[in-house]
């Protein structure tokens, strides 16, 4: 049986810093169960993110609270939340997605959107004090 997804530090950075975002966590538990994963919560943030992005009339300041979020989480230089945001966050969001979201991006995603964007990450052999 895998960990709770409570205990995920990842996660609930998010679920502080986002309280909107606690239904869609919800529904996610209850669909998933014990497979309720940070990568599938991050996954299901970036359906979010990507919608909110792509609208025309999105709400700027909810987006800048939402990578603010991502931000703490990819700051934290932890294996699993950098995993979570590089591959389950910035490589989700569409191509667009992803142009609009460089306006949003703080340093450390920053960091992580170029680095995946040229293939230079590897979390087999990450160095964590190199991001």
């Amino acid at each position: 049986m895998r960990p709770d997804v409570g205990h995920s530090a990842a996660v609930a950075t998010l679920l502080e810093a986002l309280p909107e975002f606690q239904g869609t966590y919800e529904d996610l538990l209850d669909s998933y169960g014990e497979d309720c994963t940070p990568q599938v919560v991050f996954n299901a943030l970036a359906e979010d993110v990507d919608e909110m992005l792509l609208d025309t009339g999105r709400n700027e300041e909810l987006l800048e609270r939402y990578f603010g979020a991502v931000e703490k989480v990819a700051s934290a230089l932890d294996l699993d939340a950098v995993e979570a945001v590089a591959f389950c966050f910035i490589d989700e969001l569409s191509r667009d997605g992803q142009r609009i979201a460089h306006g949003y991006l703080g340093p450390a995603t920053e960091r992580l959107a170029t680095r995946l964007a040229a293939d230079e990450l590897d979390f087999e052999e990450l160095d964590l004090d190199g991001l």
